[in-house]
């Protein structure tokens, strides 16, 4: 992951359903502390960020293959995957929306939510409008 190469496909919306997407198949597949982070006004390289804590290597890679499945059923374009053959933090790059599994040792080491505490913190913002929707 450490090797990724900020870049922006040809400007196009980030639509908040494929943030959800994720977002909900991530907490089905028993993923904790998950937080999605949008580093639009931060970065134009940079989308959303979903971050999250698998319970080990085996659990990050299977949930890994779940979402790269789901994105391949949504014609949701994956640009890159790395880390997956440690498992400790898989990076799974959709161009615009990144998803972060990590292990926990792995996820308090590269503490990326701080590291990018300015971005937009949009989960409770997702959950609350799903809420009023319901």
């Amino acid at each position: 992951p450490l090797s990724l190469v900020l870049r922006r496909k040809a400007s196009r919306p980030r639509p908040l359903f494929q943030v959800r997407l994720f977002v909900d198949l991530m907490e089905e597949k028993n993923i904790t502390n998950i937080e999605a982070i949008n580093l639009e006004e931060l970065s134009s390289d940079i989308g959303v960020f979903i971050i999250g804590t698998a319970l080990n290597e085996r659990h990050a890679k299977t949930v890994s293959d779940v979402i790269e499945e789901k994105a391949k059923e949504n014609d949701i374009e994956i640009h890159n995957i790395e880390g997956y053959d440690t498992g400790k933090w898989i990076l799974i790059d959709l161009y615009d929306i990144i998803i972060h599994i990590f292990t926990q040792n792995e996820r308090k080491t590269y503490d990326l939510e701080k590291l990018w505490r300015d971005g937009k913190f949009i989960l409770k913002d997702i959950q609350k409008k799903d809420k009023e929707n319901d």
